[in-house]
């Protein structure tokens, strides 16, 4: 018979893992933007994220994925499903949309803490994608940033809406290289 399990301070685990949430945006009833009519942005999510576990985990961080399949979560269910973990990171991963089919580039988004974090996600996509535009990283009060309890930050990988970016964001290669990225930015953040 063990005994009690002993008290922990908040951010203390026996494990010494870094655990991070991928959360791949929209999904189910709800696709997000659609590129050229037909392509959906919460497929895109997706894609990208099913690509960028398998590394995260190579890496030897604790991953938990919002989501697997094309499946409706809603917003407070990833925010539990976070905390519920004891995740150290969250990255939300979107593609951008605007009434503007010019309209480009790669953002950023946190709400108040994980500007480090935001930081090297952001850098790291700009570094890589260097003929993309920088739209820079912003603030914002998006539900899963300012719920979460963890260092949070929303990428918007392209704009879908832009029928040159909307064939970038769909070839499998680009979803590869966007991967590696990310997960090359999260193992640059966790080991700086």
């Amino acid at each position: 018979m063990s005994g009690p399990e002993p008290e922990r301070s908040i951010g203390f685990r026996l494990e010494d893992k870094m655990r991070i949430v991928i959360d791949p945006g929209h999904g189910g009833v709800d696709p997000g933007a659609i590129g050229g009519g037909v392509v959906k942005e919460s497929d895109i999510n997706l894609a990208v994220c099913k690509k960028l576990q398998p590394l995260l985990l190579a890496d030897g961080l604790d991953v938990l994925m919002t989501r697997l399949t094309d499946v409706a979560v809603p917003l407070s269910e990833r925010v539990r499903m976070s905390d519920d973990f004891g995740s150290d990171l969250f990255l939300s991963v979107h593609c951008n949309s605007a009434m503007s089919a010019a309209a480009q580039g790669i953002e950023t988004y946190l709400y108040r803490t994980g500007g480090r974090f935001a930081k090297a996600i952001h850098f790291g996509m700009i570094n890589e994608f260097s003929d993309h535009i920088d739209r820079g990283i912003k603030s914002a009060g998006f539900y899963v940033l300012v719920k979460t309890k963890c260092p949070a930050v929303l990428v918007e990988l392209e704009f879908i809406s832009n029928e040159t970016q909307l064939n970038f964001l769909i070839k499998n290669e680009n979803q590869e290289r966007m991967a590696e990225c990310l997960s090359e930015s999260i193992k640059e953040y966790v080991n700086g």
